[in-house]
């Protein structure tokens, strides 16, 4: 059967992979909405490279904080983590280097322009390709980032319905017209569990989506506003990406900073907030690209 277009307002929402809040509940009193989840990432480059994690994200309207465990270290201790911190726009990745913690400190506008700029060595790669097999190829290798908002569309297949929550859910999607076997987007998607915040420009801070799938997902927020039970996407950097949500659990703000300041070792990771990194952290450079004399803070939507 295909899948039958979604009509306005139906459980769809934005996969945040990362994933949400209970609907204005989750910030009462200062609470955390905390989701534990499986993270598995296939041919993510041409190498075919492989990942597959579980992370614990701690969210609320401020911003997200994702802490990643791979297994080959403490089951205590993240191998990694992200912060996303929307009130000083600042996204933040703690990463593990010879025994030491170095932090990469980056802020929306430099993420963005790292989008744009991948966004455009695709475009010079697919068009220095000969034309054939391998260009085309190529061209779908490059899908995620490069497709635009014009040709995705939403839709709802009852077929792949799965139980969350007590409550049958259907498969949300987002079809691509140019690769046409495998959707965009694929999430079930819980309607009793909200996002706090824009789920488009974090999955793009996040480097999940390209700009069209953000303008796209923008234009339909209604819809992708719930959490994501479980989910498959096509990613900018090539490959796929799937997750599933293995616990959600709500806890108050004030015990989430404690027990990750326990975790960590007091001031290791951050100071009086869990999206707030410490300064004694040593800071990796990292490149950012030039900013061109057209280039503004803002995403404009080209359709």
């Amino acid at each position: 059967m295909k899948p039958m277009p979604l009509m306005p307002r139906t459980i769809l929402s934005c996969l945040l992979l990362a994933a949400a809040g209970y609907a204005g509940a989750a910030e009462e009193g200062g609470s955390v909405l905390v989701v534990h989840q499986t993270y598995n990432v296939t041919r993510v480059n041409k190498d075919g490279e492989c990942k597959d994690v579980r992370q614990v994200l701690y969210m609320t309207k401020d911003g997200i904080r994702i802490d990643e465990f791979d297994g080959t270290g403490s089951s205590e201790t993240p191998s990694e983590t992200t912060l996303i911190n929307l009130k000083t726009e600042t996204v933040v990745r703690i990463v593990q280097e010879d025994g030491a913690r170095m932090k990469i400190t980056q802020s929306f506008f430099d993420r963005r322009l790292r989008m744009d700029e991948m966004k455009n060595k695709a475009e010079e790669d697919i068009k220095a390709h000969p034309k054939g097999k391998g260009r085309d190829e190529l061209e779908r290798f490059h899908r995620a980032i490069l497709a635009p908002k014009k040709d995705l569309r939403l839709a709802r297949d009852e077929t792949e319905a799965k139980a969350f929550e007590g409550a049958r859910v259907p498969a949300t999607v987002v079809t691509d017209k140019e690769i046409k076997d495998r959707p965009a987007i694929r999430a079930w998607l819980n309607p009793k569990v909200e996002l706090p915040y824009d789920s488009a420009e974090v999955l793009y801070l996040l480097q999940l989506t390209g700009k069209g799938t953000k303008f796209f997902l923008e234009e339909h927020k209604d819809e992708f506003r719930f959490l994501p039970m479980e989910m498959e996407m096509r990613l900018p950097a090539g490959g796929y990406l799937h997750t599933r949500v293995t616990q959600v659990e709500r806890r108050p703000r004030a015990d989430v900073t404690t027990s990750l300041r326990q975790q960590m070792g007091a001031n290791a990771d951050f100071d009086n907030d869990y999206l707030v990194v410490s300064a004694k952290i040593e800071e990796k450079p990292v490149r950012v690209p030039p900013v061109p004399n057209t280039t503004s803070a803002t995403t404009v939507d080209p359709d």
